[in-house]
Formats: structure tokens, sequence, C-alpha cells
């Protein structure tokens, strides 16, 4: 049969002439050209299947002869050895059915053995006598080798899934499960089926099962990653054990969802040191709070036999010394009570503020002075416990001298500026003698002052007058925390 005849499927006679209209689609030039130009590789083989009539150049380059090289070869020996039986199978189908489309191998001149897929149609006429057979023929290594690649990650997938301590499970767009590793089953004991016929149900906490319902609603409508925690039972002893489960989207490269991948550690025991922790706190608070009232009795038998004291005999212990001893018992019990109310809150409790100490403990003063009125501005700041304790001390001595010595309001202020705290204690008094030297007066007061000024608050200590009369004590001391409330 000539090319003509082929072409233009054995319905051309005259109009195969050259003398046939140019537009006349039964003229065979048109199918020639379409043949030849076609990117599709296609052949054309003859009545008795084993003999090649015609190729394109697609179907040549493809297995890397000529056009010329192929016409009259053996078609069974474009295929390996072993596919050719396969080969012949698949021609006989598509003689008997008129079509056969299946993956196989074929040989390229060079001996390189590649994958493709043959769509082959047998044309018959109007007897029903076959004339001849065309295929087309795509050569699929790249999705063969995409398949391969994916056959590999799902494979290590798998052994790293099957590898890992948590559950690891893959859910489908719509939510059933399509993967569980073995884990799951070892704890559980629900295989694979019972799993994905009630989603776990069976051995999940009753009262988590809407906890997890809601989460995963919630995920698909926003497609982000989500996180539950949730008890499952244990098959070895029934018990109920706490999960953390994590889930992300897969999507595809059009932002299409494709699936949910999870894994659900064990954090029972971590929930256990929680409950300890929170155990150990609730009886810490509790022995803090017993504590505080022993403490702050005692403090206070000790202030009020200091006052006893003094208002006894003056022969044994001076009595300004006992009325100090009881004026810095009380700051003591001030700081003791703030820092356990702090501790109420935070057990580890480091700072103290100062403007909650001395806002109370200057009105506490205010009590036991009579008539003179102390007035006070203090900024907020925060300092550490010790450094708190020993200014509330400071301002103690510093107010009392100012009563003792000086005369109208006493006034405290407290400036913050680039970490360092400026304290003033001043009075309407007459202000120091000329000549004034705390280092010489020997004086126990001005002794402890100025060890609680330069030392515990590692500060700087002025002793001046004003310009308007009245004495100023002014201590420069660093904080060791930023300013706050």
């Amino acid at each position: 049969m000539s090319d003509s005849e082929i072409l233009s499927g054995g319905a051309c006679n005259a109009a195969c002439s050259d003398d046939a209209p140019a537009n006349d689609w039964n003229d065979a030039r048109h199918y020639r050209d379409i043949f030849q130009r076609a990117g599709q590789a296609l052949a054309i083989g003859s009545r008795d299947g084993v003999t090649i009539e015609i190729v394109n150049p697609a179907f040549a380059a493809m297995h890397g002869y000529t056009t010329e090289e192929l016409r009259g070869a053996s078609l069974l020996h474009l295929f390996p050895p072993r596919r050719r039986a396969e080969a012949k199978a698949a021609i006989r189908q598509s003689d008997a059915s008129g079509h056969c489309a299946w993956e196989a191998e074929h040989l390229a001149k060079d001996g390189r053995v590649f994958p493709v897929w043959i769509d082959a149609t047998a044309v018959h006429d109007e007897t029903g006598a076959l004339q001849y057979r065309i295929a087309s023929v795509q050569d699929i290594s790249e999705r063969k080798q995409a398949e391969a690649e994916l056959s590999r990650s799902e494979s290590r997938f798998r052994q790293l899934a099957e590898a890992m301590p948590q559950f690891v499970w893959i859910n489908n767009r719509d939510g059933r499960i399509v993967y569980l590793n073995s884990q799951w089953t070892d704890f559980t004991g629900q295989t694979f089926a019972q799993t994905r016929g009630d989603g776990g149900a069976a051995v999940i906490h009753p009262d988590d099962l809407a906890v997890i319902r809601r989460a995963a609603d919630a995920a698909k409508q926003a497609r982000q990653p989500y996180e539950f925690e949730f008890r499952c039972r244990r098959l070895s002893d029934g018990a109920y054990y706490w999960f953390l489960c994590r889930v992300v989207p897969i999507l595809d490269a059009q932002g299409r969802l494709e699936q949910w991948v999870g894994t659900s550690a064990n954090i029972d025991e971590q929930k256990r040191q929680q409950r300890e922790i929170q155990d150990l706190n609730t009886r810490l608070q509790r022995a803090m709070q017993e504590t505080h009232h022993r403490v702050k009795n005692n403090l206070q038998s000790i202030s009020a036999l200091a006052e006893m004291q003094a208002g006894g005999s003056e022969d044994m212990i001076p009595r300004a010394a006992l009325e100090r001893i009881s004026q810095h018992v009380r700051a003591l019990a001030l700081m003791h009570e703030l820092l356990t109310q702090e501790a109420r809150n935070d057990v580890a409790v480091r700072f103290v503020s100062v403007k909650t100490v001395l806002s109370r403990l200057l009105p506490l003063m205010q009590a036991t002075i009579g008539a003179r009125q102390i007035r006070y501005d203090i900024a907020p700041a925060r300092v550490p416990i010790a450094k708190g304790a020993s200014l509330a001390l400071l301002v103690n001595e510093l107010v009392n001298n100012a009563v003792k010595h000086g005369a109208g309001a006493v006034t405290v202020l407290l400036n913050v500026e680039n970490g360092q705290a400026r304290l003033e204690v001043r009075d309407d008094g007459a202000g120091f003698r000329p000549g004034f030297d705390p280092a010489c007066e020997g004086h126990v007061g001005l002794e402890l002052i100025d060890s609680l000024a330069r030392w515990d608050l590692r500060g700087e200590l002025t002793f001046a007058n004003q310009p308007q009369g009245g004495a100023q004590v002014i201590v420069r001391f660093p904080l060791d925390e930023p300013c706050a409330a």
C-alpha cells in the first residue's frame, strides 16, 4: 500500500491525484503534512502486524533513527526481547477491538531502553478487512522518574515515621485517615481499619472529642497549622495518657489542600510534673502565709517589749536606742508583709516596688510622730529585695532624725533618671550647724545612715542646708532594674 493510500485512510481514489483541489481534505497531501509535522511520535504498521510502513520524524528522533531506516523494519525489534510477547498480545487486542493502549518499553538505536505509552488503533475497510495499524507513542521517562522519586520519597517518609516515637498520621483533604504508623497500633491496640472507621474515637477520652473537632473544623476553614492536647487510652493498662498533637496542611503548587499530616507526642510525664509543681507551689504559699503570721507576731512582740522598756527604767538601756529598735522592727515587719503579699502572686519574687514600700512605711511613721507632718512624692521604681529593706531602714532613720533634730514638716522625695535614684529628706528647721561633719559626730544614727547609703545601696551621701533654711540629706544610688510602677 502506498503512502497516499495509507495516509488518506484508503478512501481517496481520484482525489489522491495531483489534479485534486488543494483545499480538499480528502487530498492525501494534507494528511501527509499533518503526519510529518506532528510533535507526537506516530507510526503506521502493515496488515501482518510485524512490519513498519512509515514513521514521522518525531518517532524516528525518539528512537535515534532516520525515517528511512525504520521504513520496512520489524515492529517487534523496537521492543526489548522480554517485552515482545506482551506487544504481540496488545496488537492482537487492537485488531480484535479496534483499539489498545498500554505501557511498554522501547529499544533505541543505541541500545537504550526507555518507557513508553502506546495508543494503537487498527483501521478496517468497509468490509471489515484490516488495512493497517496506526500508533502514537509517548516517551514517559520523565513521568516514570518522577513516580520513582515519589515512591522513594514516600518510602523514606514511612521509614522516618516508623522510627519516630510519636504517633504519625495522614488524613486526606476530606479528613479521612490514609496512613497511621505502627506506634498508634502498639499503644492503642487499634488497627488501621478500626481507626479509619471511627477516627480513633474509641480510644480517645470522651471529654476531649469535642475539643479535637472544634480545633479541626477551625483549621479546615483557615488551612492553617493547629495543635491540641488530648488523652488516649493505652491497651496494656487501660489508663489514659496525655498527648500533644500538632497538625499541618499540605498544599499543592496552586495552593490547593492535598492532605493533613499530624504527630502526637506523649506529654503525660510533663503533665504529671506540672501538677506536682502546682501542688508544691500551693503548699509553699500556705507555708509562707503561716510563716508570715508567726514572724509578724514575733516582730510585734519584740517591738512591744522595746516600747515597754523605753517606758520603764532608763538605767539599763537608753530610751532612744529602744525607740530606734522598735522603729526598725516595724520597718522590717512592713517589708516582710509586702514580700509575703507579692510572693502570693509570684513565688520567685526578687524585686519590690519602692513606691509601695515607702507609701506604706511613711504613713505608719506619721502615726507615731504626732503633729509633725510627713510629705512625700515617690517615683515608680523597683529594686532587689535586700536593697528595698535597706532603703526602708534608711528612710526610717532619716525621717526620725529630721523629726528629732529639725522642725516643721518633713519632706521625702525620690526621683529616678537613667537608672539612678535620688532620695532627698529635708525639714524646715535650723539646719546643720557650721562645720558639721557626720564622720566626726560619733552618732550611732549617722553611722547607720552612712552604712546603709554607701554599703547597702552602693550610693553617695550628701549632708547640706537648704538656701531657705532647713537640713537636707541626699542619697544617690543605682537601680538594678529599669523603672516600673
